[in-house]
């Protein structure tokens, strides 16, 4: 946070067969390590779309804001992952990291 406004915000959509149902209390910061201990589930593969979109009206932006979407699959082939992340691209740069 700079001056109490995030850098970011994402939504993330989970296949809900591998998980009925989530609290904020089960989950831990790293989600992939989440998913691989808690639910089963190998992030094995992603494809992310980097470009400018409108800012959803829950978060901090006003008009456009860098975005963020992804797709992921697991080691089965099964796409099992979604998310938006809406990003300030005068505070941040993005890098992703998938090993």
């Amino acid at each position: 946070f700079l001056s109490g406004i995030p850098a970011a915000v994402e939504e993330i959509w989970l296949d809900a067969t591998l998980a009925p149902r989530l609290t904020p209390d089960d989950l831990v910061e790293s989600l992939y390590l989440f998913y691989r201990e808690h639910l089963g589930v190998w992030i094995a593969r992603a494809e992310d779309r980097v470009g400018v979109g409108p800012a959803p009206d829950w978060g901090p932006f006003i008009g456009t804001a860098g975005l963020v979407e992804r797709v992921s699959w697991d080691r089965a082939g099964a796409r099992v992952e979604a998310s938006r992340t809406w990003f300030d691209a005068e505070r941040v740069r993005y890098v992703t990291r998938l090993k």
